[in-house]
């Protein structure tokens, strides 16, 4: 699995990894929805320009809410769960928090 890491991912947990995403090719947050051989994740965008709620697949990560501290990120976002990605596990660069209440 993931044996560069010090930490085994779990459903949940928000993760820095290198994956393609829009024009985006450099590391960036994402969740973790499964682990098997490969790695099911949303992506994280902090990009509000691209946010469009009448899509109905951008999910708003809200600073004000009492979980996001635990998450990891350091600024409001949203994850596209439109855009699900399986990615190897050596894409995962480093563990950033987790998914905390509902």
């Amino acid at each position: 699995m993931a044996s560069h890491l010090s930490e085994k991912p779990q459903p949940g947990d928000v993760f820095l990894a290198s994956l393609k995403y829009g024009e985006a090719g450099y590391p960036r947050p994402c969740i973790i929805l499964a682990v098997a051989h490969k790695i099911l994740v949303v992506p994280i965008s902090s990009d509000w320009d691209l946010y469009d709620e009448s899509r109905g697949n951008h999910i708003p990560l809200e600073m004000h809410s009492p979980s996001f501290k635990a998450c990891g990120l350091d600024r409001e976002s949203y994850a596209d769960v439109g855009e699900l990605l399986e990615i190897h596990p050596s894409r995962l660069v480093k563990r950033l928090g987790g998914l905390t209440g509902s």
